[in-house]
Formats: structure tokens, C-alpha cells, sequence
């Protein structure tokens, strides 16, 4: 093989790759991956900074800033909508549910966010692994039922 192509292979000599060439294509796709996994989170981030900017301009210090009663918000993403409840007793959140799911997916992919919502007592959630926009708008929501218990 000659060229400035090191993996290209001569016609008809068949697509066998030496064990130099296998390793410099493994180590090609090693750091593809890893630019990309780096991208896919970086963006989801930048958008939660928006979602957090346009809907708190404040957000409260601690939990006891909340008033009493069962809140509601929604959240959007590109695979439909859902409503978060929010119930606040004692200006600290004793419970969070989906209590509305209009996306393609099934509730049951994030279901194991609202107990986060509780034990954290804020809308920081983790994302679920290959639900992170509905993990996005399942925060959306609990973020605007929070900004409602102000």
C-alpha cells in the first residue's frame, strides 16, 4: 500500500486490514466516540441553562420558600408534552408525580425521576439514558410547578 491513505487498500486486493491498520481504525473510532459523547451532553446542558433562565429569574434559596398546596407544570420536548405535580406541605416537597404524559414514549422511561424531585427537594434531575429529552422536560415541568410555589 503507498499513498497518504494508510487504510486505503488497492483495488482488488480484498478490504484485510493489517494489525497496524486495525489498531489506528480502533483508535480513529475511540476518539470519534468519545468527541461526540462529549458534544450530545454538552448540548442537552446548554438547554437546560435556557429552560432555567427563561423560567426562574430567581430561584429559591432553600425549600422552606414554598407555599403549601399541589402545583403543576409542563414541559416540552420534541416528543410531545408532559405535566409534572408538585405537592408542598410544610414549604418542603413531600411528593412529585407525571401526572399527565403526552410523549411518544411511555412515562414509565423516566419514572424513576419524581422520587429525585423529593429526595432532592429541587427539580435537579438526572438524565435517564436514552430518555434525556424527556428527562429535560419532565425538569421544565418541575421547575415551573416550583416557580409556582413561590
Amino acid at each position: 500500500m503507498s499513498g497518504p491513505y494508510p487504510l486505503a487498500c488497492k483495488p482488488g486486493s480484498g478490504s484485510v486490514l493489517t494489525p497496524k491498520q486495525r489498531l489506528v481504525a480502533a483508535g480513529t473510532a475511540a476518539v470519534l466516540t468519545v468527541y461526540a459523547a462529549g458534544y450530545f451532553q454538552t448540548a442537552p446542558a446548554a438547554h437546560r441553562a435556557e429552560i432555567v433562565a427563561t423560567v426562574v429569574k430567581s430561584p429559591p434559596r432553600t425549600a422552606s420558600g414554598y407555599k403549601d398546596g399541589t402545583y403543576l407544570g409542563r414541559g416540552r420536548c420534541r416528543h410531545g408534552v408532559l405535566e409534572a405535580s408538585v405537592v408542598i406541605k410544610d414549604g418542603r416537597i413531600v411528593d412529585a408525580s407525571i401526572s399527565q404524559c403526552f410523549t411518544r414514549y411511555s412515562k414509565n422511561v423516566i419514572a424513576i425521576l419524581p422520587g429525585q424531585v423529593v429526595v432532592r427537594q429541587s427539580a435537579d434531575v438526572d438524565r435517564v439514558s436514552r430518555a434525556t429529552e424527556s428527562s429535560d422536560a419532565f425538569y421544565e415541568a418541575v421547575l415551573r410547578a416550583l416557580a409556582s410555589a413561590k
